[in-house]
């Protein structure tokens, strides 16, 4: 290899740059997503708070309203034993 480095330290750095390159060309478009999603966030935390509701089970997923600092949704995906896993 013409740096020095093995042929498989060659393969790993091109792949590296292929994802890199990859995440990049994903950056507008999960920029646009986290915008909408805000908006949606912001439009059913106002209609759940008028309804007076704390939490809401959807699919595999608990979805609990925050009202400090301001409206929030916090999903948590519910596990099989009825626990919650934290997710973002």
């Amino acid at each position: 290899a013409k740096n020095g480095l093995s042929c498989g330290t060659d393969q790993q750095l091109n792949d590296f740059l292929d994802l890199h390159e990859s995440i990049m060309d994903m950056q507008p478009k999960l920029k646009e997503l986290k915008t909408r999603k805000q908006t949606l966030e912001k439009e059913l935390a106002n209609v759940l708070v008028k309804k007076k509701v704390k939490s809401v089970n959807v699919g595999s997923f608990r979805i609990y309203v925050y009202t400090t600092p301001e409206l929030r949704l916090m999903p948590y995906r519910l596990r099989p034993s009825g626990t919650l896993d934290q997710k973002d």
